[in-house]
């Protein structure tokens, strides 16, 4: 009996081409359409790096909002920022340490499971 399925990598990271504009830089958080990763090694515009798509991270985040242990945070790739603001950002994973009204560093589990918002219509 043949495999249909044939492993081929753990899953912490993945091969990513930078079909991008701009080289990538080892540690840039990188936006994958819906989830982010982080960058292992600088990867040239057009060349293939490895991107961590686990792991916990320190990574930039906006300074006038506190964010809570689980809360869902997004990358705003123009402004390199963590934020709460889900509009026109990619979910880059779940916020593991509080962070304070002022402070720019969020720690944040990445998570390359698509997020999912829910509504549960409870009968009366």
């Amino acid at each position: 009996m043949s495999r249909i399925a044939k492993p081929v990598q753990t899953g912490d990271v993945i091969d990513f081409i930078n079909n991008t504009a701009n080289p990538i830089a080892v540690g840039d958080v990188v936006p994958l359409k819906t989830f982010c990763g982080v960058a292992e090694i600088d990867i040239p515009v057009g060349e293939a790096g490895t991107v961590a798509i686990t792991k916990v991270w320190d990574v930039p985040a906006v300074s006038g909002t506190a964010f809570d242990v689980g809360d869902v945070l997004f990358w705003n790739a123009t402004n390199k920022q963590a934020t709460l603001t889900t509009t026109s950002n990619t979910p880059v994973g779940v916020c593991v340490a509080p962070k304070a009204t002022g402070q720019t560093v969020a720690r944040v589990k990445i998570s390359h499971v698509a997020t999912v918002n829910v509504t549960i219509n409870q009968g009366t």
